[in-house]
């Protein structure tokens, strides 16, 4: 997943407004909680401090973009933990069931089986004391 975020601040850390900056982390905890825990986020900061800070906050998003575009280009050919030979590996090893996801309506077919089951497996909640 990725993020792409405008900020008309700087919010980063050691700033004195680091507790504004809400809009990242919440995001994270959304996506987190549907279970997407690896969240991207390429932020545009301090937009509305300028046209000289405007330029340099876009620059700099750009060259972000662009140098993660270009990771996500070498996944077929990279080595390391992130790369497709690794991937490939772990799901050749795994011994359970596997399904290989092709298409967008694979994808789409999978989640709603998944998020059924989660709905079903979920363990029933204790109603709570009316005892004070």
């Amino acid at each position: 997943m990725i993020l792409t975020i405008a900020r008309g601040g700087v919010y980063g850390a050691g700033s004195p407004i680091e507790h504004r900056q809400h809009a990242e982390s919440y995001l994270r905890t959304v996506f987190g909680f549907v279970g997407v825990p690896n969240v991207e986020a390429i932020a545009t900061k301090g937009i509305a401090l300028g046209t000289e800070q405007r330029g340099q906050a876009i620059a700099q998003a750009d060259a972000r973009s662009a140098a993660l575009l270009q990771w996500a280009r070498t996944y077929r050919t990279r080595d390391g933990s992130s790369s497709f030979a690794a991937h490939a590996a772990i799901f050749a090893s795994f011994s359970g069931d596997k399904e290989r996801l092709m298409t967008r309506e694979q994808v789409s077919a999978f989640a709603e089986r998944a998020g059924r089951h989660r709905v079903q497996t979920r363990p029933e909640r204790a109603p709570a004391s009316r005892d004070a």
